[in-house]
């Protein structure tokens, strides 16, 4: 069991909130056009900050001035230190479970074995392009708990897409769990940012939204900034957000129209690949899961039934006789006033995103 613990540390973030003398709560995001910046030490920052590219960290607000004009906000939860720690141990484990499952009924020597392959390639809409066998990816930390209560996080998308741009041959299908694994971590995780910065090629609205939930989740604050995607342990290395978490897709094939991002899979698929995600959550024992959009939700009512409903967005299921935290929210890339996957102060993150996974955070930690 390693024990890790962010350190204290005012992570770098442009999105912050702060009450102003009336105890409203407000957020501070950009500072230009007729918005009077907020009084902070140095006239250099000022001028930052009305240019939109000044990062600030918590405490250099004069909160008895605050001078920003904008209508209030639900507040967004502070960072705060958490015991974090970590039984690699038991990952393992659980990978090596779950690779055994995988080997023996889905992608056994780079050959896709699923015995409802056939059906459900057939059962296309004409003209569809087929992707199939994308594992999930688990991260190595992923067994972990969260001031003392097991925390292990599943987030649920419909399926991987078709394979598109420079790596599509090398990623057409049977992708295995340790590609996945180097895909997620890796790629989109180290070698790319939040926003293309510093010759790093920025994520895609989805990893972008990801990221931002497992900000919110792991208590290093809402943010942009790379930094602020690590877990600081008080020995060891620090590790990656992307590292700490499970991507499970609840179609493990792909179909839609070729050159496309815009799935349409077929109710066959959703069917036949149901066993693939029970059994892909029986193994890995999630305690929170994150279901992004509203075919996921629909789709995973069948091995996540609602027992018991607090908010549209969240309820408590009973998984194996274990109890699971689900958040059903919009995909990030979602169109309209429930996209998320842009920016970290989107209205959708602000009002329920946050507070959703707050309290999820707190049934978590029940006994």
């Amino acid at each position: 069991m390693l024990s890790t613990r962010r350190r204290s540390r005012p992570p770098t973030t442009a999105w912050r909130t702060c009450s102003s003398p009336s105890s409203k709560t407000w957020r501070v995001s950009t500072f230009a056009g007729k918005r009077r910046s907020p009084c902070i030490a140095s006239s250099a920052r000022t001028e930052a900050c009305r240019a939109g590219t000044f990062t600030y960290r918590p405490g250099e607000i004069d909160s008895s001035r605050y001078w920003l004009r904008g209508p209030p906000v639900a507040a967004v939860p502070e960072p705060r230190d958490r015991q974090v720690s970590v039984d690699l141990p038991a990952t393992r484990s659980r990978i090596a479970r779950l690779s055994r499952y995988v080997e023996g009924s889905l992608l056994s020597d780079g050959q896709f074995i699923c015995p409802s392959y056939q059906q459900c390639r057939n059962s296309r809409h004409q003209g569809d392009a087929f992707r199939e066998g994308i594992m999930s990816h688990v991260g190595r930390r992923f067994d972990m708990t969260l001031d003392g209560a097991p925390l292990r996080i599943a987030v649920v998308g419909q399926e991987s897409g078709l394979a598109k741009g420079p790596s599509a041959a090398r990623y057409l299908s049977g992708v295995t769990m340790e590609t996945r694994y180097q895909q997620v971590l890796n790629g989109s995780g180290l070698a790319h940012r939040y926003y293309a910065q510093d010759g790093y090629p920025g994520r895609n609205p989805h990893m972008r939204g990801t990221t931002t939930a497992l900000r919110l989740l792991l208590g290093t604050g809402l943010g942009t900034d790379y930094e602020g995607e690590f877990v600081l342990p008080t020995t060891g290395r620090r590790f990656h957000l992307f590292d700490a978490f499970a991507l499970v897709n609840r179609l493990l094939c792909s179909a839609g129209p070729p050159g496309g991002s815009q799935g349409r899979p077929t109710g066959t698929m959703a069917r036949n690949c149901g066993t693939h995600f029970s059994a892909t959550l029986s193994i890995l024992e999630p305690t929170i899961v994150i279901l992004q959009g509203t075919k996921v939700a629909k789709w995973a009512t069948g091995v996540l039934a609602p027992e018991r409903e607090h908010t549209e967005h969240l309820y408590e299921a009973t998984l194996d006789g274990r109890r699971v935290v689900v958040c059903r929210l919009s995909h990030p890339s979602a169109h309209g006033n429930i996209r998320w996957g842009d920016r970290p102060n989107a209205p959708y993150v602000t009002e329920v995103i946050a507070p959703t996974l707050q309290a999820a955070l707190q049934l978590n930690g029940q006994t």
